[in-house]
């Protein structure tokens, strides 16, 4: 069966990660939250990851140590 263009299956629903890269604020984050939910995915951010881990925002880090 043919799966039209913008159906979840047609995007690969069930393969492996998908993962955005770019410059920052180009719409990452907006972006990969509105395609987990289309594929029904769980949505990981790195920011958030690295600030759960480090207990102080990505500005903080690059403010103390530099980007």
């Amino acid at each position: 069966m043919a799966t039209s263009p913008g159906s979840a299956d047609a995007l690969g629903a069930g393969a492996g990660p998908v993962v955005l890269v770019g410059m920052m604020a180009t719409g990452k984050t907006t972006a990969g939250r509105r395609l987990a939910a289309l594929l029904g995915r769980t949505f990981q951010d790195s920011d958030e990851m690295i600030e759960r881990r480090t207990g102080h925002t990505v500005a903080e880090l690059w403010e103390a140590r530099g980007e």
